[in-house]
């Protein structure tokens, strides 16, 4: 009889809609193209190497829609990474400028303590990264989608509706579980 762990390992992640495009499913992160927004699920902090690989896949967003895009971050990690990842972030995102109109992130809760981690982050992307585009920090996937659905349309242009643009976001949450999750 299979053990309980074999069964978990053996679930398939849930389906995405076509709409849809993963472009990575690893250990510690997910990526997939949502229309013109690159959604990055991180269920740990980000690395220097990890963070290298998203920015390939910033590369084949911006080829995709040359017109401009926007990254939405949902992070389950309690920690930005280490000081080297904060700094490649950083140098990232300027490499990805005026290609990236925004950067919105989701670290979630709406508890005290989850206000005050944000507004740490929040610090720390103005001081670090000294960004010139929008930069916003979110409690919930569903507030970064609807910032971006009224930013976007005066930016370069959201190229999927909102609703599709939720529902992709939803249905990768569900696609890549939290670490340690079974499902």
């Amino acid at each position: 009889m299979p053990s309980m762990a074999s069964n978990a390992a053996a679930v398939s992640p849930s389906p995405l809609p076509p709409f849809v495009t993963l472009l990575r499913r690893g250990d510690t992160y997910c990526a997939a193209g949502i229309g013109n927004v690159l959604v990055i699920v991180w269920n740990e902090a980000p690395t220097v190497p990890a963070l290298d690989q998203v920015m390939e896949k910033m590369e084949l967003m911006r080829q995709r829609f040359p017109d401009g895009g926007a990254m939405l971050v949902i992070s389950r990690a309690n920690s930005p990474g280490e000081h080297g990842a904060v700094k490649r972030s950083a140098e990232m995102l300027k490499a990805m400028v005026p290609w990236l109109k925004a950067v919105v992130a989701v670290n979630g809760g709406t508890g005290p303590f989850a206000k005050l981690v944000r507004v740490m982050m929040q610090t720390i992307m103005a001081l670090v990264t000294r960004l010139p585009i929008e930069t916003r920090l979110f409690g919930t996937p569903a507030e970064t989608v609807q910032w971006l659905a009224g930013f976007l349309p005066g930016n370069g242009g959201l190229k999927i509706s909102q609703g599709e643009l939720q529902s992709g976001v939803d249905a990768l949450l569900a696609h890549f579980p939290p670490a340690g999750s079974s499902s």
